[in-house]
């Protein structure tokens, strides 16, 4: 409450979705509240959210976040939120995070150097829902390990240098997420770790 103090009730509904992601930007942001708030923003236009954007960014609760290349909620603010959701709304907290498996899986299919960012950004998301479907729908629940073979798989650099740097800054990402540690503990990182590195050294014998 003390955070929100003074905001307009459409910004305090908006940064209530946006915590469940770690980065957006006006796409991610028309596309979760459309979906998950559609009484309230179903009828926004591209422009009005390109406005309500701005009316973020002015809150001073919304950060730049320059490794991800994107803005941000307060992490502090984020993860009270986040865990609020979680616990008040599961349907929704598990809805808001395969809405934006959604956005990120369109943009792996069109990055270029971001890519692995937007691949652990997607395995990040899942590890969220998955806390709740290993609960209430365990069938639902999605292998992280089957997740991220497959995006390696369906993204092959032709070229073999190029292909170990793009597995190398994925390493990298993935080993310094502590968030995505936090989630599946470090054995489940290890065995990402290993997925990534066995296609490193893959694309050496290739």
């Amino acid at each position: 409450s003390f955070a929100f103090k003074g905001l307009d009730v459409e910004v305090v509904r908006a940064c209530r979705m946006i915590s469940l992601v770690r980065q957006f930007d006006v796409i991610m942001l028309r596309e979760i509240l459309t979906k998950a708030l559609p009484a309230d923003f179903g009828d926004y236009g591209r422009n009005e959210f390109g406005g309500l954007l701005s009316r973020l960014r002015s809150t001073q609760l919304v950060l730049w976040d320059d490794r991800r290349k994107g803005y941000a909620l307060d992490p502090t603010l984020r993860h009270i939120l986040g865990e609020y959701i979680r616990r008040d709304n599961p349907e929704l907290y598990v809805q808001v995070n395969l809405y934006a498996i959604e956005v990120y899986r369109d943009w792996i299919m069109r990055a270029g150097d971001n890519r692995g960012i937007y691949i652990v950004e997607e395995l990040y998301q899942q590890a969220c829902a998955n806390t709740v479907l290993a609960k209430t729908s365990p069938k639902k629940k999605v292998d992280l390990t089957l997740l991220l073979k497959q995006r390696i798989e369906e993204h092959q650099q032709t070229d073999f240098d190029l292909r170990a740097s793009a597995l190398d800054r994925l390493h990298h990402e993935l080993e310094s997420d502590s968030d995505l540690t936090q989630l599946i503990g470090s054995d489940g990182l290890s065995q990402l770790l290993g997925i990534v590195r066995y296609g490193r050294v893959g694309s050496r014998v290739s």
